[in-house]
């Protein structure tokens, strides 16, 4: 129930949460909502013309040995039944919790939320319908990196409240590609957005086209596009600058 009521009380204070446990080999291994210091540090250090998106592959290389298992059962997390050795603890934390620390509503759901993500992040996830779900329970905004083809399939709620996307390919499917446009379009605190169809991604000009005539969110503050070799043609550049024109005023676009 102490740990419980630690947890609640760095949510309430939207702390950065950190999740730190021992990986099999014995090194530690950490879980955050967005990258720490640290991953931001080393992106100045090595990229500095693409710190957004190595601060994310850093991240993403440094939670890739966090035990699966752990993650897929943090998204079920309810510090409410947290236990105390003394049964007045308890009921002082639980009373503390609902009354001054915004209920275990709001704790239970960053901490899901963080694992959710982590899953997205990490590659193909198992219980895709419960990170779905997780997602669109969150309760505050989030960052949120994984594969275009799998964030494609959400709810429509599930990308609510993201406040940062990192769609990552390859994409092969253009149906992907549209109903992704879809869920961006429904964000309601989208701040950065970072594109990476990826190399060896098969997508017509007309897909790209229509997903940026649906990335329309004028609250945009920085937008990352990396389409290598895809092939944007007119139509689909004009549907790109247009998008760009409706978001102004973006501090960066890469």
């Amino acid at each position: 129930a102490w740990c419980a009521l630690e947890n609640a009380i760095v949510s309430r204070k939207q702390m950065q949460y950190v999740i730190v446990c021992a990986e099999s080999v014995g090194g530690p291994v950490a879980l955050t909502l967005s990258p720490a210091p640290i991953d931001i540090a080393e992106a100045v250090r090595t990229n500095p013309d693409r710190v957004e998106k190595f601060s994310i592959k850093n991240q993403a290389h440094r939670q890739q040995n966090f035990p699966k298992k752990l993650l897929e059962q943090s998204m079920d997390t309810d510090f409410a039944k947290a236990e105390a050795s003394n049964p007045s603890d308890k009921l002082m934390i639980d009373k503390v919790v609902e009354e001054e620390l915004g209920t275990y509503v709001e704790v239970n759901a960053r901490v899901r939320t963080m694992a959710a993500a982590a899953l997205c992040d990490i590659g193909t996830p198992a219980r895709p319908s419960r990170i779905y779900d997780v997602l669109s329970s969150a309760t505050a905004p989030f960052t949120l990196s994984g594969a275009a083809d799998f964030l494609a399939r959400a709810n429509s709620d599930s990308l609510r409240r993201a406040k940062e996307l990192h769609l990552k390919g390859p994409v092969n499917d253009a149906t992907s590609v549209l109903a992704l446009g879809e869920r961006v379009a429904c964000c309601e605190t989208l701040q950065a957005v970072t594109v990476d169809w990826g190399r060896s991604s098969n997508i017509t000009e007309r897909a790209t086209c229509q997903f940026f005539s649906r990335l329309t969110a004028s609250h945009l503050e920085r937008v990352s596009i990396f389409l290598y070799e895809t092939n944007l043609a007119d139509e689909g550049a004009t549907a790109l600058g247009a998008m760009l024109s409706k978001c102004i005023p973006v501090n960066k676009v890469i």
